[in-house]
């Protein structure tokens, strides 16, 4: 394992501890009843999210494999499609949270999380890619 590969392992694990412990301490914030309405709503709709999730890379692997020829293009659609769902399910997450009049400080919370765990994945693919490119010496 080379150092950039090090380096954003490192910067996503980051990424994630920091962004669930934001997660977890705005859910520790709650009162009773507003947990008890998001326990009620959001297992089903992550039940749901990973359905999707399963056939968006289910599809990407079906097609990787059926035409492994044009996996460039691929993997740029997959790669396109996954991130519109990221952004739509964070927009319905927060829609639904405002339907449950979930407090303001809880839905800037989970926002400011969603945005740490994908900017550190973003900065770990970066990181990743820039360090073991052909840019390399």
């Amino acid at each position: 394992m080379n150092l950039s590969t090090l380096i954003a392992v490192v910067v996503f694990f980051a990424s994630v501890v920091l962004s669930q412990k934001i997660a977890v301490s705005a859910g520790m914030r709650l009162d009773d009843e507003t947990k008890l309405k998001l326990a009620k709503v959001f297992p089903k709709r992550n039940a749901n999210y990973t359905i999707i999730i399963f056939g968006i890379m289910l599809a990407y692997f079906v097609g990787l494999y059926s035409y492994p020829q044009y996996s460039r293009v691929i993997t740029i659609a997959y790669a396109l499609v996954f991130c519109n769902y990221i952004f739509v399910k964070w927009f319905l997450n927060v829609k639904k949270l405002k339907e449950l009049s979930a407090p303001q400080t809880y839905i800037r919370s989970v926002s400011i999380s969603f945005a740490l765990f994908i900017g550190g994945a973003a900065a770990a693919v970066i990181i990743l890619a820039v360090g073991n490119s052909t840019f390399e010496r």
